[in-house]
C-alpha cells in the first residue's frame, strides 16, 4: 500500500500526528527512507494519522515494519471494511524497542485504510516501513 520511499502525501497530520520522511540508516528497515511518525497521545488519548488507501479486492492481511518506542501506547489500524464501514483494530501495543513486523488480519471486500492512532498517555515519536 505504501513504501515511504516517494513523497508521503496518502497521510494527512492532525494536531496530535504528523508523519515526515526519515533516512537515518537506524530507523529505515527497508530501502532508502522510512515514514517517521511524531505523535502527541497525552491531550485527548489519540493521536490519528489519517489516509485513504485502497486494498486490493482479496488481500486478508497487512504487514507493518514498526519501529517501537517503548511507551506502552497502542498503535491501531482505522479502516472501512466496506461492510460495517468503520473500523478501528489494534495492531500492536509500542511495548517494544527497535524494529518488529507485525501483521493484521482485515476482512470484507472493498477495504480501505483510513488511517493510523496512536492511544495511550504519551508523546513520542517512532517510525513505520
Amino acid at each position: 500500500l505504501e513504501d515511504f520511499e516517494g513523497d508521503l502525501t496518502a497521510f494527512t497530520g492532525t494536531s496530535a500526528a504528523s508523519l515526515s520522511s526519515e533516512t537515518a540508516s537506524d530507523y529505515v528497515r527497508f530501502g532508502r527512507q522510512s515514514g517517521k511518525l511524531d505523535y502527541d497521545a497525552s491531550a485527548g488519548g489519540t493521536a490519528v494519522l489519517s489516509s485513504a488507501l485502497p486494498i486490493a479486492e482479496g488481500e486478508r492481511y497487512l504487514n507493518l515494519w514498526v519501529y517501537g518506542d517503548g511507551s506502552g501506547n497502542i498503535l491501531s489500524l482505522l479502516y472501512n471494511d466496506g461492510a460495517a464501514g468503520y473500523q478501528s483494530l489494534q495492531v500492536t501495543p509500542l511495548d517494544f524497542t527497535g524494529w518488529k513486523q507485525v501483521t493484521a488480519s482485515v476482512q470484507g471486500d472493498g477495504l480501505s485504510i483510513l488511517g493510523l492512532s496512536v492511544t495511550g498517555s504519551a508523546a513520542s515519536t517512532r517510525v513505520i516501513s
